[in-house]
């Protein structure tokens, strides 16, 4: 008899290519369609198992996605930093619904189609990078526990995105997957995720100065909630040289922008709510490369354990816009070593800790 495993099916290109891959390796493949936002549509999930002749659940999830993503989002918001929604979305919400529903079911393994991989190693399963540099999603996935990691399977990790469309044109199934599964879940298609959250919760942050590095007004903004460290365009500045947000101020709800761009660049950052997998347990100092967004390319540093779940990163280089909110995921090679959140800044909270 084959072995079961539940599949997170979102209808898009990667869980279809995931499924296809699954059977190759001779699975039998169930899948789990979650409902996370008030407009969440389980049709492109559907198509997609109907066309493959694959069993689907579909789970409504929105109330624990706003507990776990929505709400710790705007709290984020609120206290003037950038959250990262899919790095919470991940542990706390699709994995941890999966491998609830495939116990319940008796199922011992559940799988994704996230560009990312298991590597098995002596000290146990660890979480690596996907093949396809330019598609990797180990970065939103450094949460996940052991638990989780020694019944995930990351089939798509092993390929790149070009073999996965081909896969799922090759069984006919490329018009089921005509849409790619958007990150922001809960984003509404005309206005920021910010707005979105501002409108669903209410009392935003309120309006404040736009001040320059010596503390001169330059203008008003519409509250830091608005706002991220990096961001250009939309300040609303008068001026004919180009701004960059260089941090948010909470106390006085100062916007603090420059017309340099050099000083977006900083190399050290504390790091809290710090996870370590099994890639580096016993991890006390060391070097490393860490990533500071999705989009960042990972950069040689220092990290150095500073607490239980606390620790501080040093680069090398300078590096662009590390902003307080998003995560930080440290890796070893390819191997995630865990992450955490990177903190304000300590002059910007009354005792120098993460508020």
């Amino acid at each position: 008899m084959s072995e079961r495993v539940l599949l997170g099916m979102s209808g898009g290109v990667d869980s279809a290519a995931a499924a296809l891959l699954l059977r190759k390796q001779g699975f039998e493949v169930r899948a789990l369609a979650l409902r996370l936002g008030e407009d969440g549509d389980p049709d492109p999930a559907a198509r997609v198992c109907e066309r493959l002749g694959i069993p689907l659940s579909i789970q409504d999830a929105r109330a624990r996605f706003e507990h776990e993503v929505l709400a710790p989002c705007w709290e984020s918001y609120s206290s003037a930093r950038t959250p990262n929604p899919c790095a919470l979305c991940n542990p706390r919400v699709k994995l941890h619904l999966l491998l609830d529903r495939a116990g319940r079911l008796g199922i011992g393994r559940v799988a994704t189609g996230h560009h990312a991989r298991v590597e098995q190693t002596p000290a146990g399963p660890v979480l690596c990078r996907g093949c396809d540099a330019s598609k990797d999603q180990s970065y939103f996935l450094f949460g996940l526990g052991r638990r989780a990691i020694e019944r995930l399977l990351l089939p798509v990790g092993e390929i790149d995105k070009c073999a996965a469309r081909r896969l799922v044109e090759q069984a006919g199934c490329a018009s089921a997957c005509a849409i790619e599964s958007q990150d922001a879940c809960a984003a509404r298609d005309d206005e920021t995720f910010a707005r979105t959250l501002a409108a669903r919760f209410g009392d935003p942050p309120p309006a404040g100065p736009i001040c320059d590095m010596a503390g001169r007004v330059l203008g008003r903004h519409a509250g830091l909630h608005c706002y991220t460290v990096g961001q250009r365009r939309g300040l609303g500045l008068a001026s004919s040289r180009p701004s960059w947000v260089v941090r948010l101020e909470p106390e006085g709800d100062r916007l603090i922008v420059s017309h340099d761009r050099a000083d977006l660049h900083s190399r050290d950052f504390a790091v809290f709510e710090l996870q370590l997998g099994p890639a580096f347990q016993g991890f006390r100092a060391g070097r490393c490369t860490v990533q500071i967004r999705s989009r960042h390319r990972p950069a040689a540093a220092t990290v150095e354990r500073c607490g239980a779940d606390r620790a501080r990163v040093c680069f090398e280089d300078p590096q662009r816009a590390i902003t307080p909110g998003q995560a930080a995921v440290i890796y070893e090679g390819a191997r995630v070593v865990g992450g955490g959140w990177i903190a304000l800044p300590p002059e910007q909270t009354q005792d120098g800790r993460h508020p």
